[in-house]
């Protein structure tokens, strides 16, 4: 007959001694939170990374700016040109 006293805590791993046990769950403890921390760590480096890349391109391709003046200026510039020939006439 078992004596059910003696034992009142529930056993994670059934093959360690109690001392065994206390060891174990004293290191995988930190050894969780530090694997926590690192994937926390790696989803903030990523989400920055994709920002990086995200603004990279859109200085690359100019997207989301509007170019100012663009073609106005250049048909202005052969506008004026052509003035200056009409002006003058032909040589």
């Amino acid at each position: 007959m078992m004596n059910m006293g003696t034992e009142k805590y529930i056993r994670l791993i059934p093959d360690l001694s109690r001392e065994d046990e206390i060891i174990w769950l004293r290191y995988t403890y930190p050894l969780c939170l530090l694997s926590l921390a690192l994937i926390a760590f790696l989803a903030w480096q990523w989400a920055k990374l994709k920002g990086l890349v995200e603004e990279i391109r859109k200085d690359k391709y100019l997207i989301g700016t509007q170019l100012v003046n663009f073609y106005r200026e250049a048909a202005s510039a052969v506008t004026e040109a052509n003035r200056g020939t009409e002006l003058t006439g032909p040589p």
